[in-house]
């Protein structure tokens, strides 16, 4: 003779299966929901650590260029020199890693790259008379680049140096 015993405490192996169904469908639908919210979120921080990287470089550029007496673009090492009466002599250069180098050192440190590299142009439009006045414009291309080469931001500036107008006058 046979006897079944009954437990209340276990469970059989279909619950355990169809539980583990419902929680499978749960998770897809969870995940299906929270991926999109999570790239967002990736990519909002991207754009937010490329624009910070690019106002960092944009303000210590731009400050040297703002009371500068004379600018000068050397072809033969791709530097800005930027002389100014307030200031010692600056040159900006770009180094093999793509860093911005400020007299041969580093502006930034190598974290603050996170795995970008940058790129530095320079043009000066032929002074211009307006109104009688003589102005020189600097323009300024920062780009900066993301691991596999793709461009990630380039902000250009069109900048009127104090000391260039002075000069001028």
């Amino acid at each position: 003779m046979r006897k079944s015993i009954r437990s209340t405490a276990g469970m059989t192996l279909i619950e355990l299966m169809i539980g583990l169904v419902v929680f499978a469908i749960v998770s897809t639908a969870a995940s299906a929901i929270m991926l999109p919210i999570l790239n967002a979120y990736v990519n909002a921080n991207e754009l937010a650590e490329i624009n910070t990287l690019m106002d960092n470089l944009s303000a210590e550029l731009l400050s040297d260029l703002a009371d500068a007496t004379a600018v000068q673009y050397r072809a033969s090492d791709g530097a800005l020199v930027i002389e100014s009466g307030v200031r010692p002599t600056t040159t900006y250069t770009v180094d093999g890693n793509g860093r911005i180098m400020r007299n041969g050192n580093s502006l930034f440190d190598e974290l603050f790259y996170r795995r970008k590299t940058v790129s530095l142009e320079y043009s000066e439009t032929s002074p211009v008379t307006t109104n009688h006045t003589f102005t020189t414009q600097v323009v300024v291309r920062i780009s900066l680049f993301g691991q596999g080469g793709q461009q990630l931001g380039q902000r250009e500036y069109a900048v009127r140096p104090l000391g260039l107008l002075a000069n001028n006058l």
